[in-house]
């Protein structure tokens, strides 16, 4: 089970990307939630500032078809301005379910659970919109 997600495309930048692979993949359109309160105020000569992920993960991939490879994933939290309109086969998990390890056989085709890095910046994005108010 993972979060939407996919590759940066050219002449787009990783907000770009994050915008569009959550539109594409589960029908949200989203805010990114920049924590950075000065970054709007800044202004520079032609450069442009963009919103930098929460954080970068490297995670190791074994792709058969690509074989063994490091996908690096930019972690972005994120408002949806439309929770209503998401696509089928994609679930809200609140806090107390991302607490409680919540399981994700919809089909008794699987016994997954959410993954610990998954939950960790869940729970981190509910915590700090509760402490900035959004």
């Amino acid at each position: 089970w993972l979060p939407p997600g996919g590759h940066v495309e050219e002449n787009e930048t990783p907000v770009d990307t994050a915008i569009r692979e959550t539109f594409e993949e589960s029908g949200l359109n989203i805010e990114i939630i920049d924590y950075d309160l000065e970054r709007k105020n800044r202004h520079f000569i032609d450069v442009k500032e963009i919103i930098p992920p929460y954080t970068i993960l490297l995670e190791k991939i074994n792709d058969p078809k690509n074989g063994e490879h490091i996908h690096i994933d930019m972690i972005y939290f994120s408002q949806a301005l439309n929770p209503k309109d998401l696509k089928s086969g994609w679930f809200w998990a609140n806090e107390n379910e991302l607490k409680g390890n919540v399981n994700l056989n919809f089909n008794n085709s699987n016994d997954e659970k959410i993954q610990d890095d998954v939950k960790f910046f869940g729970l981190k994005c509910i915590e700090l919109r509760r402490k900035y108010g959004n």
